[in-house]
């Protein structure tokens, strides 16, 4: 090359003593390139790397494809005025958005963590909360009007959907709840 290439890395091996990775974008060619070292010892000396490169333009556009899907989902379960819940198959909560704070009460920080038994009425805990859950698992969906519990124990009416969320093996790994409230 007639000049250093920034971010190099074989340079970042050199002075490192350790194994790197860099990607970059060839403005040129309009292609990404992935470039992997890795240091060589002879008796505890390094003497020599080995550089791996390929090109890698596919994945890094299918990944900021990605990114800007995850980003605009992200945007609209945030916006929604629907309360919108993920459990994991124990119940507890993973994800709350800011339609959920406004219909329940309850902030984020307080309520990820806990299951999901603190939005139903004591009674229906036993009953009502697995038959939703058998439904989705079943029918792949639970859609149905329930009562719910606020955080300061105000009962409301509710339409709520419930839908499982599978893995590769298509096994149950959360379920999405989205809940409005109706007016009476």
């Amino acid at each position: 090359m007639d000049h250093p290439c920034l971010d190099c890395a074989i340079l970042k091996s050199i002075q490192t003593k350790e194994s790197s990775q860099v990607m970059k974008y060839h403005k040129q060619k309009d292609k990404w390139y992935l470039y992997n070292v890795y240091p060589i010892y002879e008796k505890n000396q390094m003497t020599s790397v080995a550089y791996i490169s390929r090109e890698v333009t596919k994945e890094k556009k299918t990944e900021d494809k990605l990114k800007e899907t995850y980003q605009l989902f992200e945007s609209v379960v945030e916006n929604v005025d629907l309360s919108i819940n993920t459990v994991n198959s124990k119940g507890e909560i993973l994800m709350y958005n800011k339609g959920s704070e406004k219909i329940f009460g309850w902030q984020s920080n307080e309520i990820i963590g806990k299951t999901n038994d603190v939005f139903h009425r004591e009674e229906d805990r036993d009953t009502l909360v697995p038959q939703i859950l058998k439904d989705a698992r079943e029918k792949g969906k639970y859609e149905g009007i329930v009562t719910l519990i606020r955080k300061d124990k105000e009962e409301f009416l509710a339409s709520l959907t419930v839908t499982p969320i599978f893995n590769s093996k298509r096994e149950i790994k959360a379920y999405v709840g989205i809940a409005k409230e109706l007016s009476c």
